[in-house]
C-alpha cells in the first residue's frame, strides 16, 4: 500500500510538471510566435491528461468503476496522440536548411505514425478483441522505435550542434523510459499497464523535460544572437556608408578649393596684362568653374530623404531592401562626383545617372510609381555628349509635383530619339498637372523649394556665357476630352554635331 501512495504521488508531481512546463511554454509561444513552443506545450498538455485519466482511474475506481476495455482504449488514444504531437514538434525543430538530408526520414517517421493511429482507431470501430490490439500495437511499437532510433543516429553522427544533441539526449530518456515500461509489464505478464510499469514509462519525462526545455532556450538565445548579428552589420554598412559620404564630400570640397585658386590666380593675370583676349578667356573658365560646381550638386532634401529611408530599414530589420538602397545611393554619389569636372558628359552616362537616381525615389516613395527609359534604336548613346543634369530636374518635378499628388500609382516615362540633327528627350508624367499641383502647393503648409530648377537656371545662364549650345525646352499640360490636369510633358531638344 505504501509503494501504491508513492507512485500515486510521484504521478502528481509529474503531471504538475507537466503542466507548469506546457503554460511556460505557452506563454512564450505567445510573446515569439515561435511554433516550436506552441507544439511542444500541446505535446506535453496532452501527455499531462495521459497521466491525469490515470490518476482518476486509480483514485476513483470505487466510486465510478470502469470498465477494463474503457481504459485500455481511453490509454491507447491519449498515447497515440501524444505520439502524433511529438513527432510534429521533432520533425518541425528538424526540418532545416542544415537538416535536408533528414527530411524524408523524417517525413516518413510522420506519416507511419500517422497511419499507425488511424489503423488503431479503425480496429477499435470494428470491435477488433483488446488482445490482437495489444499484438499490433506491440509490433507497430517496435517499429516506430526502430525507426526514431536510426533517425536520431544519423542526426547525433553528424550534427554536433548543441541544439540537436540537447533534443536527441531528451528523446532518448523518454524513449528509453517507454521501453523500460513496456519491458516490465511484458516480463510481470500484466493484463494491463501496473502502476510500477506507468512510474517507469514517466520517469524520463522529467529529464525530457529539462533537456529539451533547455533545446528550445538555446533555439532562442540563436535566434536573438542571429537578429543583434544582422543589426551590428546594418550599422557597420551604414558607417561605411556616410565615411564614403564624406569622403566623397571632402574630394569635391577639395575640388572647388583648387578650381577657387585657380580663378584668382587668373584674376590677377587678368589686371596685370589687360588684354581683351585674356579676359574673355578668363569669363569662360570662371563661367566653366561655375557650371562644374553646379554638376555637382544634388537637392539637399533629397540626400536627407535617403538617409531617413536607410535609417527606416535598418530599424525594420529589412537588412536586403537597406543594403539594395545603400548600394544605389552610393552610385548615383560616384556618377555625380565623376561626371562634375565635365561640362558634357555621354548621353549614355546621363541616362545612368537619372535611372540611379528614378530609382532611388521609386524605392524611398514605396513604389508610388512606376517608370519606362525608351531609347531609339539608332540612337548611339555613347557617341553624343550633352550638358550634365539638365533633365533631372524635371524628372523631380514630376515626381513630387505631379505624381505624388495622385490618389493613385503614377507612371513616369522618359524617351531619347533622333529628330532632325538633335537628340530628342521627352519627360512625361499622367500626374495631376501644373495647375493642380499649384493649387496642392498653395493650400500645403510645407512649401517645397523647386532647387532643382533653379540649379537648372543657372546652369543655362552658364552654358550661354561659354557661347555652348543651350537646349531648348518645352513644357506643356497634358488632357483628357480638351480638360488640362492629365499630366505634364517636357521636351528637350540637344543639339548635337
Amino acid at each position: 500500500m505504501e509503494g501504491y501512495s508513492m507512485h500515486l504521488l510521484f504521478f502528481c508531481a509529474a503531471l504538475g510538471a507537466f503542466v507548469v512546463t506546457a503554460l511556460f511554454h505557452f506563454s512564450i509561444y505567445l510573446q515569439q510566435k515561435d511554433k516550436a513552443f506552441l507544439t511542444y506545450s500541446v505535446y506535453l498538455s496532452i501527455y499531462a491528461c495521459f497521466i491525469l485519466i490515470r490518476i482518476l482511474d486509480e483514485r476513483l475506481t470505487d466510486i465510478w468503476p470502469l470498465s477494463y476495455t474503457t481504459v485500455y482504449h481511453g490509454d491507447e488514444i491519449l498515447a497515440k496522440l501524444t505520439m502524433v504531437a511529438y513527432v510534429n514538434f521533432m520533425g518541425g525543430l528538424f526540418v532545416t536548411r542544415e537538416m535536408k538530408f533528414h527530411l524524408a526520414g523524417w517525413r516518413v517517421m510522420k506519416w507511419a505514425t500517422y497511419l499507425y493511429c488511424a489503423a488503431y482507431l479503425l480496429l477499435v470501430a470494428i470491435d477488433t478483441p483488446i488482445s490482437m490490439l495489444e499484438k499490433a500495437s506491440f509490433v507497430s511499437s517496435i517499429f516506430l522505435l526502430g525507426l526514431g532510433f536510426f533517425l536520431i543516429f544519423k542526426v547525433f553522427k553528424f550534427y554536433k550542434n548543441p541544439f540537436y544533441q540537447l533534443i536527441i539526449i531528451g528523446s532518448l530518456f523518454v524513449t528509453f523510459s517507454t521501453f523500460s515500461g513496456v519491458i516490465y509489464n511484458i516480463v510481470t505478464s500484466s493484463d494491463k499497464l501496473s502502476l510500477p510499469a506507468y512510474s517507469l514509462m514517466l520517469i524520463g519525462g522529467i529529464p525530457e523535460i529539462i533537456f529539451l526545455s533547455s533545446a528550445l532556450g538555446y533555439r532562442l538565445k540563436m535566434a536573438s544572437r542571429e537578429r543583434t548579428q544582422a543589426q551590428q552589420e546594418l550599422i557597420f554598412q551604414l558607417q561605411r556608408n556616410e565615411q564614403l559620404a564624406n569622403s566623397l564630400n571632402e574630394e569635391l570640397e577639395q575640388k572647388v578649393k583648387e578650381r577657387t585658386a585657380e580663378i584668382e590666380v587668373k584674376s590677377e593675370m587678368l589686371e596685370r596684362e589687360k588684354e581683351q583676349k585674356l579676359t574673355a578667356e578668363f569669363d569662360k573658365q570662371i563661367a566653366e568653374a561655375q557650371l562644374t560646381a553646379l554638376n555637382a550638386q544634388m537637392n539637399p532634401h533629397f540626400i536627407f530623404n535617403c538617409m531617413n529611408s536607410i535609417q527606416k530599414y535598418i530599424l525594420k530589420n529589412e537588412k536586403a531592401k537597406a543594403l539594395d538602397f545603400l548600394q544605389h545611393f552610393s552610385e548615383l554619389m560616384r556618377s555625380v562626383l565623376d561626371s562634375s569636372t565635365k561640362t558634357r558628359i555621354t548621353l549614355d552616362e546621363e541616362i545612368s545617372m537619372l535611372e540611379k537616381y528614378i530609382l532611388l525615389e521609386q524605392q524611398r516613395l514605396d513604389h508610388k510609381f512606376d517608370y519606362s527609359i525608351t531609347i531609339a534604336k539608332d540612337l548611339q548613346t555613347d557617341f553624343f555628349e550633352v550638358p550634365g543634369m539638365i533633365i533631372q530636374p524635371y524628372i523631380e518635378n514630376a515626381i513630387w509635383h505631379g505624381l505624388m499628388n495622385k490618389p493613385d500609382k503614377g507612371k513616369l516615362m522618359l524617351s531619347f530619339e533622333k529628330e532632325n540633327g538633335s537628340i530628342r528627350c521627352v519627360v512625361e508624367d499622367n500626374g495631376v498637372g501644373r495647375k493642380r499641383a499649384a493649387e496642392i502647393g498653395e493650400q500645403n503648409s510645407i512649401k517645397r523649394k523647386s532647387y532643382g530648377m533653379t540649379i537648372s537656371q543657372k546652369r543655362m545662364e552658364l552654358l550661354q556665357k561659354e557661347n555652348l549650345d543651350i537646349p531648348e525646352i518645352q513644357v506643356e499640360d497634358l488632357g483628357v476630352n480638351g480638360h488640362a490636369g492629365a499630366g505634364t510633358r517636357v521636351t528637350i531638344h540637344f543639339q548635337v554635331d
